[in-house]
């Protein structure tokens, strides 16, 4: 399998997380340096911003609705030229946006200048009428701002009933028990991923034992056969960090198969002192040696423990002090095709089921359908959007390719969310996808690509399942820290974004008056450490109280 050495010291503290929207040390696993690939640009769906695409079936001008009816400068917008709804909010926005510039200076004093910081405002109203538009048309690295893009995709394409079905065919005869060849399982891109849970895959392998049970099947004579079909083996996606950060639970990858999203998930609850803590290492069938123990410790001592992935051993060790809550981390598994046959295998046998093992194949022929998991793909909508899970963001944006455009990979979702935007006028001109979650540094989006979305969502009236994903604005997800007084306290929906050099904030609000606004804020900067928290987190923050307060003046 070819794990490589890595470790995680975890010792209580943590800083501003490199790639991903999380401060929280998490585990590691290293897997080897990834093939580079050059980044895409998006073909043009249409001559430039604002005009109609060959594929939409009546003229723009004559869907009212649309947000590129907005006008717009002939070239990219400006804080001072741009033609706004709202002249007035557009002047303070631009205010703040200027003070937060000042303030990354002043962090950062000789490390980048004002015209290195660049920073996209948009807002505008459910019909599509633009509030602020503040270089909105400028690609930006969106970070996790993208998976508002996929997830609307899925939302637009897919519709929110949409299940992944993964079968299982019976190559062979069933005869008194016993499947007389193999089990193929037929690639579907399920994250298997039980958000909140602790790592098992109980709920699938239940299911699964019991439909096999139907089927007359107790034992297998042959193999589970993974057949990938078209999708591409796990890889990183282009644009990626380095090799060094693989080992992260945000660098999980994704792939046909998959289970608990691509990771490990490690457990410790203390026990008496001196003792050994219970540690666990799900999903429980994962293909590697467990070693190392975990000691408790007086009250009041740091907790200390390394999680580590070597050869064909992962090793949780460490001390937890008594007192502490019971302790939980997830880490990156160097092949979640792996994984999944290990856990499906495992699984199958500690329910009863004798199987020989796992192989990998390829576009093998239809056999007897004998079992299907499904998942609902809205269950993915709080790890994407409330916990900004990035492997299972980009398991949507696969298996959009795949059920979309018939095209599993990262050019067939690219292609696949290209065209939920289509309709919307907001594709024209050089913008590029290269994955799901917005890992990837050279994914190039703009803001009012983000807004369209939104409004588009607020506008079919069904999607408040959508929303209420989003975290809210002190309370939960990755905003419970953040407007936790004022104004903006429980009325801003967004979705978060951090990586270094990028930082966003996109989403819903309800202003005081009771109007629904829709808003993307983005920022691209060198790549100077703390200026996330000392500049840009602020800036949002503050941007979205002026936004809570605004009140309607055309009547």
């Amino acid at each position: 399998m070819g794990l490589l050495v890595g470790a995680l010291l975890v010792s209580g503290c943590g800083g501003e997380s490199r790639a991903g929207d999380t401060d929280e040390p998490v585990p590691r696993v290293v897997l080897g340096t990834p093939g580079d690939r050059d980044a895409r640009t998006l073909p043009a769906e249409d001559a430039g911003p604002g005009t109609t695409p060959s594929s939409t079936p009546a003229p723009l001008e004559q869907r009212p609705l649309a947000p590129a009816l907005v006008p717009d400068p002939p070239t990219s917008d400006t804080m001072s030229s741009v033609p706004a709804f709202d002249p007035e909010l557009q002047r303070r926005i631009a205010a703040e946006v200027d003070r937060g510039v000042r303030a990354a200076l002043e962090a950062a004093p000789g490390k980048l200048a004002a015209k290195d910081c660049q920073v996209a405002v948009h807002v505008v109203l459910p019909d599509g009428r633009t509030l602020v538009a503040i270089q909105s048309r400028t690609p930006l690295m969106p970070a996790s701002n993208l998976k508002i893009l996929t997830a609307y995709a899925a939302w637009a394409l897919l519709g929110p009933d949409h299940v992944v079905e993964t079968r299982f065919d019976a190559a062979g005869d069933v005869r008194q028990g016993r499947l007389h060849g193999d089990l193929v399982a037929r690639a579907a891109g399920d994250a298997l991923y039980d958000y909140g849970g602790d790592g098992s895959l109980s709920r699938w392998l239940d299911d699964l034992d019991a439909q096999l049970g139907r089927a007359g099947i107790r034992e297998v004579t042959g193999d589970l056969v993974l057949d990938e079909g078209a999708w591409p083996a796990p890889a990183p996606g282009p644009g990626w960090p380095s090799d060094k950060e693989y080992w992260k639970s945000y660098c999980a990858l994704a792939a046909g198969f998959s289970a608990n999203a691509g990771c490990l998930t490690a457990t410790c609850v203390a026990g008496p002192i001196g003792a050994r803590s219970e540690s666990r290492v799900r999903p429980e069938h994962h293909g590697l040696e467990r070693v190392g123990t975990v000691h408790t410790v007086a009250k009041g001592a740091a907790l200390n423990i390394a999680i580590e992935a070597r050869g064909n051993r992962v090793v949780v060790r460490g001390r937890q002090p008594i007192n502490a809550s019971p302790w939980d981390t997830r880490m990156a598994y160097p092949d979640p095709v792996e994984l999944f046959g290990h856990a499906v295998v495992g699984g199958l046998r500690a329910r009863g089921i004798a199987i020989t093992g796992f192989r990998r194949e390829r576009n093998l022929p239809d056999a007897t359908v004998v079992a299907t998991l499904k998942t609902p793909w809205i269950e993915w909508l709080e790890p994407i959007l409330l916990d900004s899970d990035n492997a299972t963001a980009d398991q949507l944006f696969l298996h959009l390719g795949h059920e979309v455009v018939q095209q599993p990979d990262w050019d067939g979702g690219a292609r696949a969310v290209t065209q939920a935007l289509n309709p919307l006028g907001v594709t024209g001109g050089d913008w590029s996808l290269m994955d799901g979650s917005g890992l990837s540094r050279d994914n190039q989006v703009r803001a009012r690509q983000l807004t369209a979305a939104l409004a588009d969502l607020e506008r079919r009236g069904d999607a408040r399942r959508w929303f209420e994903a989003l975290p809210l604005a002190g309370k939960s997800g990755k905003l419970s820290g953040r407007m936790r007084r004022g104004p903006a306290l429980g009325r801003v929906r967004g979705k978060t974004g951090f990586i270094s050099g990028a930082s966003g904030l996109s989403g819903r609000l309800e202003t005081a008056s009771g109007e629904v606004l829709l808003f993307s804020i983005l920022v691209n900067y060198p790549k100077v450490s703390g200026l996330n928290t000392r500049a840009w987190k602020p800036m949002q923050d503050r941007i979205c109280e002026a936004l809570v307060g605004w009140e309607r003046s055309d009547g």
